[in-house]
C-alpha cells in the first residue's frame, strides 16, 4: 500500500478511498470463506465515494482470469456505478498481455510521447513489490509498446462479466502451487469468484 500511495501522490493525485485500502492476501481469505461483509464493506465505500465526489468517469481493472482481486474490483465497482441511478462513464483497461492491442470494441486510445513514456517508466521502477514483472514485461513487449495506453469502453453491462476464459488462469496456476505444496486450496471461478461476483451485483439493487 506504501508504494501505491507513493505512486500516486508522485502522479499528483490523491488517494481519496482511505478505507478500501486491502491486501491481496486478504481478498483471498475472504474469497475462500465468502466473507459478504468484507466485500459488503469495500461496495459500500466505493459507492459512497462515487455519490460525494458527484463521479462522472471510472476507469478499473478489466476481468481477464488472471489475478482474483483484479476481476473483484471490476465487479465492485460495476455494481457501485450502478447504484448510482445515473449515467457514468466505465473505461476497463487490460493488465495482462501485449500493451497497445488495440481491441476491436469501442475504445480510447492514449499515445504517450517520450517524456511521458519515460516518467511512466520510472514511475514504475520505484514499485518494488512488482519490479520484476515490470522488468519481464518491458523485455517481452518492449519499451515503445508502453508508450500506448488504451480504455476498454465497457458499456452498462446488466449482470457480472465472467473471465475471457474458463477455467481462468487464476485456477490453474493455483492447481500447480496446490501440487507444489504453496497454497493449500485452489481459489475457482464457480465455487467462490462467480458466487461473490452474483452477491455483489445484487446489492447495486439494494438487495
Amino acid at each position: 500500500m506504501a508504494s501505491t500511495r507513493r505512486l500516486i501522490e508522485g502522479a499528483g493525485s490523491t488517494l481519496a478511498l482511505q478505507s478500501g485500502e486491502r491486501t491481496d492476501a486478504e481478498m483471498y481469505t475472504a474469497l475462500r470463506t465468502q466473507d459478504r461483509a468484507f466485500f459488503r464493506a469495500i461496495f459500500d465505500a466505493i459507492s459512497n465515494l462515487m455519490a460525494r465526489a458527484d463521479v462522472d468517469t471510472v476507469v478499473c481493472d478489466a476481468v481477464e482470469g488472471y489475478n482474483t482481486s483484479h476481476d473483484l474490483c471490476f465487479q465492485l465497482v460495476l455494481s457501485a456505478v450502478r447504484a448510482q441511478r445515473r449515467p457514468i462513464l466505465v473505461r476497463d483497461f487490460l493488465l495482462v498481455g501485449r500493451p497497445d492491442t488495440i481491441p476491436t470494441g469501442e475504445c480510447t486510445v492514449h499515445r504517450l510521447d517520450e517524456q511521458a513514456l519515460q516518467r511512466k517508466l520510472d514511475a514504475a521502477s520505484h514499485y518494488p513489490e512488482l519490479a520484476a514483472e515490470i522488468q519481464s514485461a518491458v523485455e517481452i513487449f518492449g519499451r515503445e509498446a508502453f508508450a500506448t495506453e488504451v480504455l476498454r469502453h465497457v458499456g452498462n453491462p446488466s449482470v457480472p462479466i465472467p473471465p475471457p476464459s474458463l477455467p481462468p488462469y487464476y485456477e490453474t496456476y493455483g492447481e500447480k502451487r496446490v501440487r507444489e505444496g504453496v497454497y493449500s486450496m485452489v481459489i475457482r471461478h464457480e465455487i467462490h469468484v462467480g458466487p461473490m461476483s452474483e452477491e455483489i451485483w445484487k446489492w447495486a439493487d439494494g438487495v
